[in-house]
């Protein structure tokens, strides 16, 4: 039978980084125990936050509807404004993080399958696809104060050094 020598990882990895991931991992199988015993809180929990964000995302870019409706249309119910459909797209793009976090990586098609989501209801044409021409954002506030502008670009134009097609490089650079 062979014998495995190990010592040489004795000090390869520091004593405070060995620790820290046992406590990582003590602290998973604690959380999957939870889940188990509370499965309903963290269902409940797991909603509430799909609905806060559904919520928050969309105002950010002008589209708000009442809480209630947001929450109809997280659980299923058939969008019918043009807003509506924007939410249910972002919900299920946001379902599909959820469920499937950890078979996803960072890449350009992830990035358009999730603007297809999103876009495929309301415009057909352009969902899933990168810009073709660049657009000029304007900042308003109250009393319609510009308060600055955001010049974007198209795909083409961006994907260049840290432009659109980096982003998965970027990323993963980044360590996430």
């Amino acid at each position: 039978m062979h014998k495995y020598d190990y010592s040489f990882l004795k000090d390869a990895v520091p004593r405070n980084i060995v620790n820290l991931t046992n406590i990582i991992a003590d602290l998973r199988s604690r959380e999957e125990f939870r889940k188990l015993q509370y499965s309903d809180a963290f269902e409940s929990l797991r909603q509430k936050a799909i609905i806060e964000s559904v919520k928050g995302s969309n105002a950010i870019e002008g589209i708000v509807t009442t809480d209630d409706r947001i929450r109809d249309i997280v659980a299923g119910a058939v969008p019918i404004t043009h807003d509506e459909m924007e939410i249910s797209g972002y919900k299920d793009a946001l379902n599909l993080i959820h469920s499937d976090y950890e078979n996803l990586d960072l890449t350009q098609e992830l990035v358009c399958r999730f603007h297809r989501m999103i876009e495929e209801e309301t415009n057909r044409l352009d969902a899933g696809q990168y810009k073709k021409n660049g657009q000029l954002h304007y900042g308003i506030r109250a009393g319609w104060k510009q308060t600055g502008e955001i010049q974007t670009c198209c795909g083409k134009k961006s994907s260049g050094k840290h432009g659109t097609a980096d982003i998965g490089v970027l990323w993963s650079k980044a360590g996430f």
